[in-house]
């Protein structure tokens, strides 16, 4: 395994130190773990008036955990899905990084699609009897900011104040995006504590069928592995998931309560005829990745959790932006997207988790069908990841984590 030159923590260093996620994968970081190791996802089908796609629901455990939780915070119970699971995993993220009182704290959130399933159920109803008025609450719990609402409720259960709460909407990125400001409001001193993170609840007809337009899909062959990032060769491959993720991120944190620092971090706008793909050099991703590594003072890392959602000319241009980064020599090439299917605007702050786990020593899972790359088999964990995301726009994030 390639090492990159691993510089000392600095003071000002951020870090991450509370993780909360919930989705395919588990809500639980045991059944996380167990789900990782044993590698075999559990997609199952959803059906449109049109047809059928493979999808990513919570798991069983997931969802029982996530209903549990509503029982005991009933304000929550009447948000939209993506709301809930971006509360379920604030208050996981909190439990961990063992805030309760003193610091208040940032938080900024998003979705890609917002609250789509309680938009599409209030928007059907209104065109099914127009001359009805619609209930009191449509608006307020189908605006997105409900999102970043419902987590800071869950500050107030710590004995913590939010000096902001904000909502983020970047498409696939938004989850690197929201980190962003985070990292942003953090470096500007204007406090020592952000929760950053996604949530997406987009299984719903409609949107299925506005990615089914797009033509990403999977759907008809339903086989161990249907989505295939990464992939040697394959058709499009997405499925599509639920999930949220939220990490604490704090200024300056003890190194016994650090799960990761945050070294470096980069964005970029790729410049994209297309509103939906990459160019075939992923010039957004390079630019985003050289920015990230500098950043952090480093010019290689040793693995690189990918975005790599199961779309061909994606996963392309990802691989020909990392090969143009890192050269021939690449690092670790690893993704949990062909396990737990793309979340949208969730899928950077599951990547993130990923990431920490993998830092911590969990094995990077191996690819079971043909990669165009070698995969590296190493017996010492990563120390350094860097993370992709890219959405529709061309709008690219990287984040170098570094171990503690």
């Amino acid at each position: 395994m390639p090492t990159g030159a691993h510089s000392p923590a600095r003071p000002t260093d951020l870090a991450i130190v509370g993780v909360g996620s919930v989705s395919h994968a588990g809500a639980s970081r045991a059944a996380q773990r167990a789900f990782y190791r044993a590698a075999v996802p559990a997609f199952v089908q959803a059906a449109t008036h049109r047809d059928r796609y493979v999808v990513g629901r919570l798991s069983p455990e997931a969802e029982a955990a996530l209903e549990a939780f509503l029982r005991e915070r009933k304000g929550v119970r009447s948000f939209d899905r993506s709301a809930q699971l971006a509360a379920f995993a604030a208050r996981e993220a909190l439990a961990q990084a063992g805030w309760c009182g003193g610091e208040p704290a940032a938080v900024a959130v998003g979705s890609s699609r917002g609250a789509t399933t309680l938009l599409e159920h209030h928007h059907e109803a209104f065109v099914r009897a127009p001359e009805t008025r619609l209930p009191n609450r449509t608006s307020p719990l189908t605006t997105l900011g409900n999102i970043a609402s419902a987590v800071a409720r869950e500050l107030e259960l710590f004995s913590l104040e939010a000096t902001m709460a904000a909502d983020v909407s970047m498409t696939c990125s938004t989850a690197g995006v929201a980190l962003l400001t985070g990292v942003a409001w953090l470096r500007a001193g204007l406090g020592a504590r952000a929760l950053c993170g996604g949530c997406e609840a987009p299984l719903t007809p409609f949107t299925l069928e506005q990615m089914a337009a797009v033509g990403v899909l999977a759907r008809g062959e339903f086989d161990p592995w249907p989505c295939r990032g990464s992939a040697a060769e394959k058709p499009n491959s997405m499925v599509l998931a639920e999930g949220a993720a939220v990490v604490a991120l704090a200024a300056n944190a003890p190194r016994d309560q650090v799960l990761a620092y945050l070294a470096g971090v980069g964005s970029a706008v790729e410049r994209a005829a297309s509103l939906t793909a990459m160019n075939a050099e992923g010039s957004g991703l390079q630019a985003s990745m050289h920015r990230a590594l500098a950043d952090a003072g480093l010019a290689r890392v040793d693995a690189v959790v990918t975005h790599t959602p199961g779309t061909t000319l994606g996963d392309s241009a990802e691989l020909a932006a990392v090969r143009a980064v890192f050269g021939d020599e690449l690092p670790v090439l690893t993704s949990n997207k062909w396990l737990i299917g793309h979340t949208l605007g969730a899928s950077a702050s599951l990547s993130l988790a990923f990431a920490v786990d993998l830092l911590g020593g969990e094995p990077v899972p191996r690819y079971p069908y043909p990669v165009p790359f070698e995969q590296h088999i190493s017996k010492a964990p990563p120390r350094t990841i860097l993370v992709n995301s890219a959405g529709f726009g061309g709008i690219c994030t990287s984040f170098l984590l570094r171990d503690p």
